[in-house]
């Protein structure tokens, strides 16, 4: 589909409207069927609708029909869509608009057949199928999920049971679980229930029972055929799955491995620097607003930007007192705002401390040695 093409340009109009674009695309995909040489007429455009009300989409088209085409000097996908729609008399391209024409019937007749598919999440969304997420049923609710972090799809419930099948079942290959999943997924080997009546449910309507998976439909000579192969590939399953088991055991544990070495090595930078600020803490360390605006004095605004990230980090990095970290991170046009800030957290947080921490006589005598976040 074109409009897939913009996806990165669609704004929250797509995200609670899709349904009614999908109407779009299957009101024009009924057309063609009806009459394949709709498709080539140049009125006819199944997402002008679209068009209208998505300036992005329509940019991106425009963009898209005037890009030149990759080896066919410099014709455009306009170019290429007219000779399409109006081909040269007696070249190639009249000769097979039938089969053009004919084409398209089958894509059509077959993009309608999956769009009309009852087990796919297209279905829903189109008021000719009854859909419970059809635009016309939902329009508020659609509205009123704008900006919403939701999702419809099964992909989360994929994860969730690969996970409780791989921690129940410690030792089960990897493609076994997938397998499982699938199959899971799929409902091939559902059984009939086995209740036949239930008292307790007597007035209540008979509710329709769930399918039969696609095993048991099979006849029964076909299911030992299965169940024997199964049985004789399972020996070597087995010794598959147990290499396969160890072979991702080595893996995490190599990963795990440089993991450990590369927060070791963060902790040994981050001592050094903890070693070298502790020194300048106690060598250059201001103690009160006199010796700050001393050290500032005659600095332009990345010099005092630096000399105060310096201070402070002398205390939270050098000294210890991680309760008055902070981010580093700041536009170039909030410098002096930036300025102002970081003096205040030192003139009114972090010194009082440490001149209370001195009073007590609890002042650090050496380097906060690093914490690793190691298990």
């Amino acid at each position: 589909m074109a409009l897939c093409g913009s996806a990165s340009k669609l704004d929250d109009w797509s995200l609670y409207k899709m349904g009614w674009v999908l109407e779009q695309v299957e009101a024009g995909m009924e057309q063609v069927v009806a009459d394949p040489a709709r498709l080539l007429d140049p009125e006819f455009d199944m997402f002008s609708a679209v068009a209208e009300e998505l300036p992005a989409f329509r940019d991106w088209r425009a963009e898209l029909l005037a890009r030149p085409l990759k080896g066919c000097g410099d014709h455009t996908f306009a170019d290429v869509l007219r000779e399409a729609r109006v081909p040269t008399p007696g070249s190639g391209n009249q000769q097979a608009t039938p089969k053009v024409l004919e084409l398209a019937k089958l894509q059509a007749e077959a993009a309608l057949k999956k769009m009309h598919d009852p087990k796919l999440a297209l279905a829903d969304k189109l008021e000719s199928q009854d859909g419970v997420n059809a635009w016309s049923k939902n329009e508020d609710a659609h509205r009123r999920t704008i900006d919403a972090h939701v999702t419809n799809d099964a992909v989360e419930n994929k994860f969730a049971i690969a996970d409780y099948i791989m921690r129940f079942y410690r030792n089960m290959s990897v493609f076994n679980v997938s397998g499982v999943v699938q199959q899971r997924a799929a409902h091939d080997y559902d059984r009939p229930l086995d209740v036949v009546s239930d008292r307790r449910k007597r007035k209540a309507e008979p509710a329709e029972a769930p399918p039969v998976g696609f095993f048991w439909r099979l006849r029964a000579d076909l299911r030992s055929s299965l169940v024997t192969m199964a049985r004789r590939r399972l020996p070597d399953a087995l010794k598959e799955g147990r290499a396969e088991v160890l072979s991702h055991d080595q893996e995490k544990l190599l990963r795990r491995e440089e993991a450990v070495q590369r927060q070791l090595n963060a902790a040994v930078e981050r001592y050094a620097a903890a070693l070298e600020l502790f020194d300048q803490w106690r060598a250059q360390g201001v103690k009160t607003a006199a010796e700050l605006e001393r050290a500032l004095g005659g600095k332009s605004e990345p010099e005092q930007l630096a000399e105060l990230r310096r201070q402070i980090e002398m205390r939270t990095v050098g000294c210890g007192m991680t309760q008055f970290e902070t981010k580093w991170g700041f536009f170039s046009d909030e410098r002096s705002h930036k300025i102002e800030d970081l003096k205040r957290m030192l003139l009114d947080d972090i010194l009082p401390h440490e001149i209370q921490l001195r009073r007590l006589n609890k002042l650090p005598t050496e380097a906060r040695r690093p914490r690793s976040a190691l298990r």
